[in-house]
């Protein structure tokens, strides 16, 4: 779509921005939420 339609960086910017910013919050949130799900621990190595 991207080489066909060739979009100009405006219209990447108004499309990309909100949607990254809207899902950023909900998605950190389902992370934390398997984190704690799955007992995650911080890393070890070598022990």
């Amino acid at each position: 779509m991207e080489v066909v339609f060739t979009p100009p960086i405006w219209l990447h910017l108004v499309l990309w921005t909100p949607l990254t910013l809207g899902l950023l919050r909900p998605l950190k949130g389902l992370m934390i939420a398997q984190q704690y799900k799955q007992s995650a621990q911080e890393g070890r190595i070598g022990e």
